[in-house]
This record gives C-alpha cells, structure tokens and sequence, in this order.
C-alpha cells in the first residue's frame, strides 16, 4: 500500500497524489549504548487512489440480485466477452447472510484484479431496485425469493463491493438504475443469448463505459409503443365477431 502512494505521488496526475506524515522516533538501546532511530510513516488509507480507471481496459458490470451477483466482463468497446455468476444465501442469520455475501463479493474482486478492469454497479436506491425485481421479466418462478433482497443486504452488498475495491486499488463507477433490467433484456439477453439478469449486468457495464441515456430513452419509448400497438391490435382480434 505504502508502495503504491510513492508510485502514485511520483506520477505526472496530481489526482493520484497524497499526503504522507514522518515522524522520526528515537529508541534508547542499552545493550549496544546506542541509540536506535526509526521512521514512522501514516497515511489515511481512505484517500488512497485507484490505478484501474482507464476505460481503456474495459469494465466489469455488476448486476444485484436476489441469490446472486449476475457479472458481465466487457471490453473498451462495450463487447461482452464472458458472463459470471457469484451465489449467495440470504436464507440464514445475519452472520450467515453476511459471510455469503462477503465470499461472494470476494469471488468478484479477484476477477477485477486479475483483468485489471473497473467494476460499475447501480446507485444505491432500494426502492428502484424493489421495482425492478418485481417487473414481469425480473420476476422469479419462485415468488419467495423476490422477498429475500432486504434493503439492509442489497445496501450491505454495495457497502462491501466499495470496501474491497478501495482495499484492492479497484475504481468502482455508479450509474443510474433507470431501466437497466428492461434494456438488457430487450437488447442484450437474446442478441448474445444470456438471461435477463447478465443482460442487466452488460447494460449497466456499457452505461459506466459510454454515456448511452439517451439512446437508451429512445430504445425503451419504441419498445413500449410496440407494446401498446401489439395490445390493441389483440384486443381488436377478441372483439372480432
């Protein structure tokens, strides 16, 4: 760590540096009538600055879930290249919950660390996340496990997403939840044929890649305009004589 602050003040971005306090300690030694001298270094470790945030890499894309983290692995074109899953169970104590979490969490940050990529995930707001997981194509077969992301574990699964990253020198970038789940299933899902959960995952990979809102709005406005035309073009078809 305390190499990488060297490194990092050494550099031509003044983002990267930081202050570090010496303090020289003097320490009698008795036993060779000399006295010893050591060099205290401190630091405020959450200052410390990450070394992945060139978009040049790619990003990893982290979709939340209720059993699972759903994890995309673009490059700096936005191309999907794998898709993983990392499992949790939130169906035990909270000790239980929260080791589950954590290993699942860890799985994650190994594979940021070992592509050397950024993780992008979704701003922390429960109440669009509790939406989207009731949404028609987010919905599980078993309807009980809409009920086991809480506010206190999806909160504690971004909590400790940030937490490792800034331990392991990973940037992590937040972007607004607005209908990922509904575009990556309407444009990723059957395109690279994964479900709907990693299609999420692509989508919110691309959005902390590229600033695609608009395109995005657009996509979503033609999609449910198809949908009003197909339902009444069906409705028409029940009342036909």
């Amino acid at each position: 760590t305390l190499k990488q602050i060297i490194i990092n003040n050494n550099a031509k971005n003044k983002d990267l540096w930081q202050a570090l306090t010496y303090k020289i300690i003097k320490q009698p030694n008795k036993s060779h009538n000399k006295d010893k001298y050591v060099v205290s270094i401190s630091f405020n470790k959450h200052l410390i600055k990450t070394t992945y945030t060139s978009k040049n890499n790619g990003c990893i894309g982290v979709d939340i879930n209720q059993d699972h983290l759903a994890v995309s692995n673009l490059d700096n074109k936005g191309n999907l290249l794998n898709i993983y899953t990392y499992e949790y169970d939130l169906n035990g104590n909270k000790h239980q919950n929260n080791n589950s979490i954590s290993l699942a969490v860890k799985d994650l940050m190994q594979l940021a660390v070992k592509l050397n990529k950024a993780i992008v995930i979704e701003k922390l707001d429960f109440s669009a996340k509790k939406k989207t997981l009731k949404a028609g194509i987010n919905k599980s077969k078993n309807k009980s496990k809409n009920k086991q992301l809480s506010s206190f574990a999806y909160s504690k699964i971004i909590e400790l997403i940030r937490a490792r990253a800034e331990d392991n020198f990973i940037e992590v970038r937040e972007i607004n939840p607005a209908y990922t789940s509904m575009i990556g299933n309407i444009k990723y899902s059957e395109r690279s044929r994964i479900d709907v959960h990693h299609g999420a995952a692509v989508c919110i990979g691309r959005k902390g890649l590229f600033n695609i809102y608009s395109e995005d709005l657009k996509l979503i406005k033609e999609y449910k305009e198809k949908r009003i035309s197909v339902k009444n073009i069906q409705i028409k078809s029940v009342n036909l004589p």
